[in-house]
């Protein structure tokens, strides 16, 4: 349902941890595994709108990847400086983004069930 704007928020949360990728060949093995599962997670989450309370429970639990991922970048980048300077601005980024489009959709979820209430 592209007219809800947690949607837009989830595409660019999986957006910005695939822009971490660009350094895969530069990445420890793990890491790039973390940022590929942390990635695909928000887009997984996308076709679940007909099911907020999954979709909550995706989104909450993406937040561990993505905060693994910013660590990672972190210790990566600007510990070791083995990656980009600026690529643990992305994963940190896409917890905003990600944290965006739960409450979206718990604000859909507060809706619903207002609108429960006065039937």
């Amino acid at each position: 349902m592209i007219q809800r704007i947690q949607t837009v928020w989830m595409v660019l949360t999986a957006a910005l941890l695939g822009a971490c990728l660009s350094e895969w060949e530069r990445m420890n093995g793990w890491f790039a595994i973390l940022v590929a599962v942390a990635a695909l997670v928000p887009l997984v989450t996308v076709f679940l709108f007909r099911n907020r309370s999954r979709q909550t429970s995706l989104l909450i639990a993406s937040f561990l990847p993505i905060a693994g991922c910013a660590g990672f970048a972190i210790y990566y980048g600007w510990v070791v400086h083995t990656l980009w300077a600026y690529l643990p601005l992305l994963p940190l980024a896409g917890l905003v983004t990600n944290w965006l489009a739960l409450r979206g959709v718990l604000k859909d979820e507060m809706l619903i069930r207002d609108t429960d209430r006065l039937r």
